[in-house]
């Protein structure tokens, strides 16, 4: 099981933890966060580390994978490239009642919310997110 960092501890995060619980194979660490009200506090079971900073030293302490739950695609971008050069793979979320058909391919760090559908010669982008009910 991989240890898992989500970055953005909102609405978006706490969405993306409930995924990683559902489809299993990650272990979530930390959730970091640049909101200072959020930071030493616990959501949903998992600690906020931290701000983007704790990042480089969540790396080192061993976690191996990286989702990145920001709305503002900018900033997610941002982040994303962050987790790349500090060496963290990027966790791409395919809950177990997302549909894709025969083919879909789903590029790393995407997500895919449960009721979500995706048919035949779809291909998802990095860092996609398709919402629930999205077809």
């Amino acid at each position: 099981m991989k240890s898992l960092v989500i970055v953005g501890a909102g609405g978006f995060g706490r969405e993306a933890l409930g995924i990683v619980r559902d489809i299993g194979g990650f272990e979530p660490l930390a959730f970091v966060d640049a909101s200072p009200d959020r930071v030493g506090t616990v959501v949903d079971g998992v600690p906020v580390a931290g701000g983007d900073a704790a990042l480089a030293d969540l790396r080192v302490r061993g976690a191996q994978a990286l989702f990145v739950a920001i709305g503002d695609g900018r900033v997610r971008q941002r982040l994303w490239r962050i987790g790349k050069e500090l060496g963290f793979e990027l966790a791409t979320l395919v809950h177990p009642m997302a549909y894709r058909a025969s083919g879909v391919t789903v590029g790393e760090g995407s997500v895919l919310y449960p009721g979500s559908v995706t048919m035949a010669g779809v291909r998802v982008g990095h860092g996609v997110l398709i919402n629930a009910g999205a077809t």
